[in-house]
């Protein structure tokens, strides 16, 4: 059975988006608001909610949930480790 993560990471329009913002943010964590500094086009609220189901990308405080989104405390991001080994396996 193929994983969810391995799916999404290399197939399709996600995986894409997921290998571009894995260019510019490796293993640091990062906000909605770094990635479209680095990505405008970056579709946003959407794609993380897909990245994060499918076990991509979690909180950085490793919480399940983000609560209350405010511009003065974005919700931060980090791959998880199967999405880092995958995505290094695919370079």
């Amino acid at each position: 059975m193929v994983s969810c993560v391995v799916t999404m990471v290399t197939r399709g329009r996600s995986g894409e988006w997921i290998q571009k913002i894995h260019k510019y943010f490796g293993n640091k964590p990062f906000t909605c608001k770094d990635i479209l500094k680095k990505l405008p086009e970056f579709s946003g609220g959407s794609m993380l909610a897909q990245m994060r189901s499918a076990n991509v990308i979690r909180l950085e405080n490793r919480k399940k949930r983000a609560v209350g989104m405010r511009k003065d405390a974005p919700s931060v991001w980090v791959f998880t480790t199967e999405a880092l080994f995958v995505l290094q396996r695919c370079k």
